[in-house]
């Protein structure tokens, strides 16, 4: 029987892709890696419209690291590869993203994907971002973001109702299109990307990508790429 999909992270040919995520969603766990459609985004991500796969060494820090990511970013034999997570158990290193322990201009790419909408203070989690990438670095920062503006209460703790207001028990805020604006003030020149700058209609389908026009990107994920301004 011909595959109908593909992964791109572990290049394997599927039948499907399995129920996955938060709400246990059809159509998005790789069988294989166990890769969802964001991570399978951001490894296209590197692969076409980074220097990631060059061949020249660099340092990557991949923020509370997906597990498919995790396990294929290691086999780029080049890349000195740190995970970091606010718990030491998930990950080579304890960091805490809004006091990272490292100095000015330390990675050449940050991997940041789903780690903001947890953080009270994600505008100080962006300026350490900013400060610790190289300024001829970049950065790839993803978000659930399904609103124009931003909506933020942090006197809302009880995990239903944030997960009523922001989509996820743990989640503080529910971002919107003025995200961008957040990064920007930062120190980060800032490009929102979307699922059909990295791969094509039929390539979306096959790869389990799934966008969605009226929330602009995948399942509600919008992909930034960052960088210092020149």
């Amino acid at each position: 029987m011909t595959a109908k999909h593909y992964c791109p992270i572990c290049e394997s040919d599927l039948e499907e892709f399995k129920p996955g995520g938060h709400s246990n969603r059809p159509g998005v766990k790789c069988p294989v890696c166990k890769s969802n459609a964001r991570s399978r985004l951001a490894w296209l991500f590197f692969s076409r419209k980074t220097d990631l796969l060059d061949g020249k060494a660099k340092n990557m820090l991949h923020i509370a690291p997906e597990y498919a990511l995790a396990r294929r970013l290691p086999q780029v034999s080049h890349l000195h590869y740190l995970t970091a997570d606010l718990d030491p158990e998930k990950a080579m290193i304890q960091l805490d993203v809004t006091n990272i322990q490292y100095g000015d201009a330390s990675f050449d790419s940050i991997v940041c994907s789903h780690v903001l909408e947890h953080v009270p203070d994600d505008r100080k989690a962006m300026r350490e971002l900013a400060r610790v990438l190289k300024p001829d670095g970049w950065a790839l920062l993803m978000i659930p973001m399904k609103l124009e503006k931003t909506y933020e209460d942090f006197s809302v703790t009880d995990p239903e109702e944030r997960d009523r207001l922001f989509g996820h028990p743990e989640h503080v805020r529910r971002y919107g299109r003025d995200f961008i604006d957040r990064v920007t003030e930062s120190g980060f020149h800032c490009q929102e990307l979307s699922v059909s700058d990295l791969a094509s209609a039929e390539e979306a389908k096959i790869m389990g990508l799934n966008t969605d026009a009226n929330n602009g990107g995948l399942y509600g994920n919008a992909v930034f790429h960052c960088t210092h301004p020149m």
